[in-house]
């Protein structure tokens, strides 16, 4: 229950940064200032949280300790999860960091405000996305969330090409479920297809693999926009990483490995 609240509120937030600082830009209420301030005030208030929580304690649960099934390791469905992280990742972190951006051509004088509300709904997507998934077994999740995310990113590749702002809205909400869904089930899946000894590591390998794609592959993106156009990079992104996230979410539905 910690892991998806963390999970949850991260997701939020994530999306609520773009959403004001959205409305403070078209608004004109000193957008280079304001928000820094807010985040500041926020910053105050989570650190006296953290004080409350580490002088509290941590809690202690009868169910906190490795069960017998959690022994084995399974190299091949870990290698699996890695990779589906990195592809959603990939797409996702892209989104994450340039949506208002990517969004600015159809959006025209208004995309401040509605490209931060946009960014926002993929964001509240994802964490209804890992609270709907919370119950499904990790190969599942990873699998359907593959899928998800591919379909997603291509309407909305598609309402951008079309102008049709329903298309682009179904298609960022449907990328965050699919990128919460693989995320939840991904590191679930490293966490049961891993030894003991070394979920520590597993799990920083998930993580790490999924933030390189999240941000670097950001920059090969703005290099392809600057030699071929947005449309160009966005299509030849949506073809690579939606055979990978299609591919790895297809193998895992079919095969279940790690079950």
């Amino acid at each position: 229950m910690a892991a998806l609240g963390a999970a949850v509120s991260s997701m939020v937030g994530f999306g609520l940064g773009p959403f004001v600082t959205g409305w403070f830009v078209q608004a004109d209420i000193n957008p280079t200032t304001v928000p820094f301030l807010l985040h500041a005030a926020l910053l105050l208030v989570v650190a006296g949280l953290l004080t409350a929580a580490l002088r509290s304690g941590p809690a202690r649960r009868s169910d906190d300790t490795p069960s017998a099934g959690d022994s084995h390791d399974d190299p091949t469905a870990r290698r699996l999860a890695i990779l589906a992280g990195f592809a959603g990742w990939s797409v996702g972190g892209l989104l994450l960091v340039m949506l208002p951006t990517i969004l600015r051509p159809v959006l025209g004088s208004s995309w401040g405000m509605l490209g931060g509300t946009a960014l926002l709904g993929l964001m509240v997507a994802g964490a209804v996305g890992q609270i709907t998934t919370y119950g499904w077994a990790p190969a599942r999740a990873l699998g359907i969330g593959a899928l998800a995310e591919t379909l997603g990113f291509w309407l909305l590749l598609g309402g951008l090409v079309t102008g049709w702002l329903l298309l682009i809205l179904i298609g960022v909400l449907t990328t965050g479920l699919g990128l919460a869904s693989l995320h939840r089930g991904g590191l679930g899946l490293v966490i049961r297809a891993t030894a003991p000894a070394h979920k520590g590591w597993a799990i920083s390998m998930f993580l790490a693999c999924g933030y390189f794609g999240g941000n670097f592959l950001v920059i090969a993106f703005g290099a392809a926009t600057d030699a071929f156009g947005m449309l160009v990079a966005l299509t030849g992104y949506a073809a690579i990483f939606g055979v990978l996230l299609t591919v790895t979410g297809s193998y895992v539905l079919v095969r279940r490995p790690g079950s």
